[in-house]
């Protein structure tokens, strides 16, 4: 893991380069320009003079230094990546992690969507330093839980801007298509599904943004979400099936557990994923006991009702 974080820190300080600067004759003089996005739209620094000369060299000068470093980071890891899938350590379905990564260089992952689900599960796992039982951990789609008020950074928005998010999906996989029966979620060839869910609005004819763009995904709503949305996040490292390791963010496995044991007394919920729910609500109550004490002792979050974190405290978590 140590090798990814030193990778990731060095990308995401790398980002901040993304394009590059150059001059620019406009009427007869020079001015600096810098490139803001992948189509090539740039801003301009100012005139050429002493100033903007050194801005130019310091820029070129830590580009190269810090490309150097991802390199030889990268290379490590690459190295990591082989050592992991021989020793079996990835859990996490690959399809996961393509689309993750897919999300996390476009700037939505962490900032405006999160994994939740059974999927969320493979971070508490690498958190805990534990594997949970593969009964109940066996899935053929992810949930994507969208903060559809979260403001994006100009560099989310133009990466939505050019292919929306199914767009950005097809990155992590060409094949992916919307369902036309059910516009929330994408297929791909090899059966793997990805799910765009909100919080539903209040009230529900609210006009609220339920897609990133027209003839993009368009989210389902579901309740409640908002808990989820309220906890803290976790951003976890974990390793995929073919070795890579990529950032996994998830909400905090109380909010997860809480949201889990309520979802198990819906009424309309399904009858045969109430025991799965009950069952990995009680699987994460029991790691957080028994191996990240931490957080066994915290209360109620404020946006999570009362009477839905006690009835995770009924399946063993300790009140505070």
């Amino acid at each position: 893991m140590a090798a990814y974080e030193g990778w990731r820190q060095v990308s995401l300080q790398l980002a901040d380069y993304r394009g590059g600067m150059h001059w620019k004759t406009v009427n007869g003089r020079e001015y600096l320009y810098k490139t803001t996005d992948r189509r090539g739209n740039a801003k301009s620094m100012g005139p050429r003079d002493e100033a903007n000369e050194h801005i130019l060299a310091e820029f070129s000068r830590r580009k190269s230094e810090l490309q150097a470093r991802e390199a030889g980071l990268r290379q490590t890891l690459e190295m990591q990546v082989r050592v992991n899938a021989a020793l079996r350590v990835g859990s996490v379905p690959n399809e996961v992690m393509q689309v993750c990564v897919a999300l996390e260089q476009a700037g939505l992952l962490g900032k405006a969507i999160m994994v939740i689900g059974t999927n969320a599960m493979h971070a508490y796992s690498f958190l805990g330093a534990v594997r949970f039982d593969p009964e109940f951990m066996a899935t053929t789609d992810v949930d994507l839980l969208w903060n559809h008020k979260a403001k994006l950074s100009l560099a989310a928005t133009g990466e939505l801007s050019e292919a929306g998010l199914l767009g950005i999906l097809k990155r992590a996989d060409k094949s992916y298509e919307i369902d036309q029966m059910q516009r929330f979620r994408a297929r791909a060839t090899s059966g793997f599904m990805v799910d765009l869910i909100r919080q539903t609005p209040v009230p529900p004819w609210a006009q609220e943004a339920d897609r990133f763009f027209e003839g993009d995904l368009v989210a389902t709503d579901i309740p409640n979400m908002k808990w989820l949305l309220s906890a803290p996040r976790i951003e976890q490292p974990v390793v995929a099936v073919n070795g890579r390791v990529f950032n996994l963010v998830v909400p905090d496995p109380r909010a997860f557990a809480a949201y889990k044991v309520w979802l198990s007394k819906v009424p309309d919920r399904e009858p045969a994923k109430r025991p799965r729910d009950i069952a990995q609500a009680r699987a994460v109550v029991k790691l957080i006991s028994e191996r990240l004490p931490h957080l066994g002792n915290w209360g109620a979050f404020s946006g999570v009702p009362k009477e839905v974190m006690d009835g995770a405290w009924a399946q063993g978590l300790p009140k505070p």
